[in-house]
């Protein structure tokens, strides 16, 4: 990280951005988060800007290394959009799209023609075992519009360029776009309330204690020309109750039917992202 702020400019005169990749393999869980933004805050005050990133077109998908669960893939957004910083999301992450197998035979990477001389069996444990794959063709299959023949990234009769899945079931923008409870409309809720609020999108960022939110739930406190939210992550399959927070009005939750109004014990669900406004 240290290599990347020095292209920043030593009074944040240098570039505007620079991709960190730390964010590509962090592990879901409270702790971790909360050692990433703590360095990410450490390197990158204001006026420099980190930026998140959690899938590329060269590195395994997101929600393939969280286990291709929906739930998990929400939260992931939530700390993605209300995190200081600019968030960079790869195509067909907002939809579920998950790391595709392709034999290195049927690959167009270059990197994975120089490896062809690896064994299939070998390549596929990598990416198991690793969380890695050599073929990055994996992640740069077409965009999953439709249920239809070639997941509406090109008409019939035309091979796309990598192998879309014969079948995405809900992993396409057709079966998401009037579901309030895909994954895409959790991305529309989040990036509306970034949209609509300054305090998520350019405003000052304070860690709360773990103490006072638990091993479980990552919380913040963001403020902007003294708007304040407080976002509180819950990194857990487990439901959690937290006494003491700030009590308020939802502004923006993973889970679209939460009611609006929070009271003095803040009930978190499983995998849940919230965003209190006072």
């Amino acid at each position: 990280m240290e290599q990347v702020r020095a292209h920043c400019g030593e009074h944040a005169d240098g570039l505007n951005l620079a991709f960190l990749f730390h964010s590509l393999g962090v592990k879901l869980d409270a702790r971790a988060m909360r050692e990433l933004m703590a360095g990410y805050e450490g390197l990158f005050p204001d006026p420099f800007v980190p930026t998140w990133v959690f899938c590329n077109h060269d590195r395994m998908r997101r929600i393939s290394r969280l286990g291709g669960d929906i739930g998990r893939a929400k939260l992931n957004a939530a700390w993605q959009l209300t995190a200081r910083g600019v968030p960079f999301i790869y195509y067909g992450e907002e939809i579920g799209m998950e790391q595709r197998r392709i034999p290195m035979r049927d690959s167009r990477d270059a990197l994975a023609h120089r490896m062809r001389w690896l064994p299939q069996p070998a390549v596929d444990a990598l990416r198991r075992f690793a969380g890695e794959s050599i073929n990055r063709d994996e992640c740069r299959t077409p965009m999953q519009w439709s249920g239809a023949r070639n997941v509406g990234f090109c008409p019939d009769g035309v091979e796309a360029w990598l192998p879309p899945p014969a079948v995405p079931g809900d992993r396409c923008v057709a079966a998401q776009n009037n579901d309030p409870g895909s994954l895409l409309a959790c991305y529309r809720r989040f990036l509306a309330a970034r949209a609509a609020h300054p305090a998520l999108s350019r405003g000052d960022q304070v860690l709360l204690p773990q103490a006072d939110t638990g091993a479980d739930v990552l919380g913040y406190r963001r403020e902007s020309d003294g708007r304040v939210v407080w976002v509180y992550l819950n990194a857990s399959p487990r439901p959690a109750a937290l006494s003491g927070t700030a009590s308020g009005r939802c502004l923006v939750s993973t889970d679209y039917q939460r009611p609006n109004r929070v009271g003095e014990i803040l009930q978190l669900g499983p995998w849940e992202g919230l965003v209190l406004e006072g």
